[in-house]
């Protein structure tokens, strides 16, 4: 009986040791306020828009139509971007709700470092 509890006892501890700490550091996603969309062209080294303000909560997407005359793609991290965009032709992509400043890019190398950036400003933020 002694070894039942001591199990228990020991089951009870790296449970406790697992659930606790995940749900201390949980994070409710943030709340929408707000719905957005943004018409952006994509042209060689820029686009359109190089700053967009909105509102904290505003789930925010971006219509993109490449006018330039190479491929383009966007978005906020290297893990994170639309496929390549030919020119001629458009793509979405879903920022999420923001809550902070956010800067998107193109991430076909050399593009950002020529310019290829937008940064979106939470007001408030």
């Amino acid at each position: 009986m002694e070894t039942i509890v001591a199990i228990v006892g020991l089951w009870v501890i790296v449970v406790a040791g697992v659930v606790i700490p995940a749900y201390i550091n949980y994070e409710a996603p943030p709340e929408i306020l707000f719905t957005d969309t943004e018409s952006i062209e994509l042209t060689e080294f820029s686009f359109s828009q190089t700053d967009i303000t909105v509102a904290p909560g505003t789930d925010l997407t971006f219509e993109l139509l490449n006018v330039g005359g190479s491929q383009h793609n966007f978005g906020f991290s290297d893990d994170n971007v639309t496929e390549r965009i030919k020119p001629g032709n458009t793509d979405s992509f879903h920022a999420g709700v923001l809550t902070k400043d956010r800067t998107f890019f193109c991430g076909i190398p050399g593009h950002r470092d020529n310019g290829m950036e937008l940064t979106v400003h939470v007001s408030g933020s």
